[in-house]
């Protein structure tokens, strides 16, 4: 069963924690099956480590980062891991381009690509096609990185991610991105 765990802080900011339920394979405990609610088969075989290290190692991290701050800001309901990859994928050839340039391709792709591009377990490639969870909200993608790329072109960056912080208070800063997303994400405690 698929299950979530929201935890605050003394001063109520929101934590978000996944909890994934798996079961290793062997006695090595790399490689797991993991329980999937829909989709053709019911458990995935992969390896979780994998998937910490190809998204570290991608060399987008910044990209992702704002990409999942816009994600959750616009309550995208996207798989975080097959986000990333596609991300990952799609900035295979940006990587030294600035910032702005990869998240402007990132949402060029979203919104003028017909169909997302195959998505991967890098785990478990031939296993594991998750495309299907892109392909879900391929057309709400579009719609929204095609109005995120107008806000930027009519208002700047600051009109879709919020004023940058110098750095006096980070507290601050993460309760009002906290504030203004529209939709908190299920299940949570009260």
């Amino acid at each position: 069963k698929r299950s979530a765990l929201r935890l605050r802080d003394r001063d109520m900011v929101d934590f978000h924690i996944d909890v994934v339920p798996g079961r290793f394979t062997d006695d090595s405990k790399t490689d797991c099956l993991l329980y999937q609610e829909n989709g053709e088969k019911c458990r995935l075989k992969t390896n979780l480590q994998v998937h910490i290290d190809t998204v570290r190692d991608s060399g987008v991290l910044d990209a992702i980062r704002l990409l999942k701050l816009w994600k959750v800001r616009k309550a995208l309901d996207v798989k975080q891991f097959a986000f990333e990859l596609l991300i990952i994928d799609l900035l295979s050839g940006h990587r030294n381009k600035p910032l702005t340039d990869q998240l402007i391709h990132v949402w060029t792709e979203f919104r003028d690509l017909d169909s997302p591009p195959k998505v991967e377990d890098p785990a478990n490639p031939s296993g594991n096609d998750l495309t299907p969870l892109v392909d879900a909200v391929w057309n709400e993608l579009g719609s929204v990185a095609s109005s995120a790329l107008s806000t930027i072109d009519d208002n700047g960056w600051e009109a879709v991610f919020g004023k940058v912080d110098t750095g006096a208070d980070k507290s601050a800063a993460v309760k009002v991105a906290v504030a203004s997303v529209a939709t908190q994400t299920r299940p949570w405690c009260q």
